[in-house]
């Protein structure tokens, strides 16, 4: 067994020659992790360059790459944002059908796009005719229906 302890090197035996051997392995890691951030950016350099050259297209996919730029600068960018009124939801509707007496799906629908807010008016009707604020009256002259107050609303 002497014989092999004299083949091993120092390096292998003494405990700073195998802390130094791993820093040299971590800085060689460390080196191969920088190259390919380096790749990263160039790659995400050519994706700016040519959403940038896009941005003034018509074409769909030019819109949804323009959509795109910005991901990751600033965590609260690009997410949405919830509309503020100066009336909530129901109580907007509810004037409007009061104001217009027997309003369509389509009216109510229009209006509600009138005044900024996203999505459908849907879940908002629904919520007033589950609470018997309005109801809902078949009216084969128009697409959908026309909401009338509930009779206990009007009083």
């Amino acid at each position: 067994m002497a014989a092999n302890d004299s083949f091993q090197s120092d390096t292998a035996v003494r405990p700073e020659g195998r802390i130094a051997e791993e820093i040299r392995r971590l800085e060689r890691d460390r080196q191969a992790h920088a190259n390919a951030m380096a790749e990263i950016d160039r790659v995400l350099g050519r994706i700016d360059a040519t959403l940038k050259e896009r941005r003034n297209g018509s074409s769909v996919a030019a819109q949804i790459l323009s959509s795109i730029e910005g991901i990751g600068d600033d965590a609260g960018e690009g997410r949405r944002r919830r509309g503020r009124f100066a009336k909530t939801a129901l109580d907007s509707i509810l004037e409007f059908i009061r104001e217009k007496g027997d309003p369509s799906t389509a009216e109510i629908s229009a209006h509600w796009r009138g005044e900024g807010r996203k999505g459908t008016v849907n879940v908002t009707l629904l919520k007033l005719l589950k609470q018997g604020l309005i109801e809902r009256k078949e009216d084969a002259s128009v697409r959908g229906s026309r909401y009338v107050v509930a009779q206990a609303s009007r009083d």
